[in-house]
């Protein structure tokens, strides 16, 4: 019993922060929020702005596969968009990116999710802003404000840069 103990404890501070030794007084904070993936370091300043591009293309087989790559990572939802055995058209991956957009919103805001899935949900933003841009005028034809698409994802980064408050020393 005792030797489990010992497992599970070398289990658990194996992926700790170095530099907080484990003796420490606030070393089971400190690794808690490390674990939930909501500490990772010193922030390395703000995030690059996304912007609208007029000029993005993406070609649909690129699109498709960006898509399953969503699908994959849980951060775009089956059952809108495409039906069928042909290419999709332009609004029906307008409309995938536009439910994907909104996928990604949820995930970050939600608190029950897994900090994995928010990772991946803040490491494709830069692609579906760029998805966006490509579809900027199916997107605007269906209705969807795209600068307030790219404008909440933005503020979705902002939110992520802001959650070390602390000190640089």
């Amino acid at each position: 019993m005792m030797s489990f103990a010992a497992l599970i404890t070398a289990i658990l501070f194996a992926q700790a922060p170095v530099d907080v030794p484990k003796e420490h007084w606030a070393f089971p904070a400190v690794d808690a929020l490390f674990r939930e993936g909501l500490l990772k370091g010193y922030p390395s300043g703000k995030h690059p702005v996304l912007r609208l591009d007029k000029t993005a293309k993406i070609e649909v087989k690129e699109m498709v596969l960006l898509r399953d790559k969503w699908k994959r990572a849980g951060i775009y939802i089956d059952g809108w968009g495409h039906k069928g055995h042909r290419d999709p058209s332009r609004y029906e991956l307008a409309v995938e990116v536009h439910v994907t957009w909104g996928t990604v919103q949820d995930v970050l805001k939600s608190p029950k999710e897994m900090a994995e899935k928010k990772q991946i949900a803040l490491s494709e933003m830069p692609a579906l802003a760029y998805a966006i841009s490509a579809y900027n005028f199916e997107l605007t034809r269906l209705g969807a404000d795209t600068g307030k698409m790219i404008e909440t994802l933005n503020d979705l980064l902002d939110a992520r840069d802001r959650l070390f408050l602390g000190s640089r020393q």
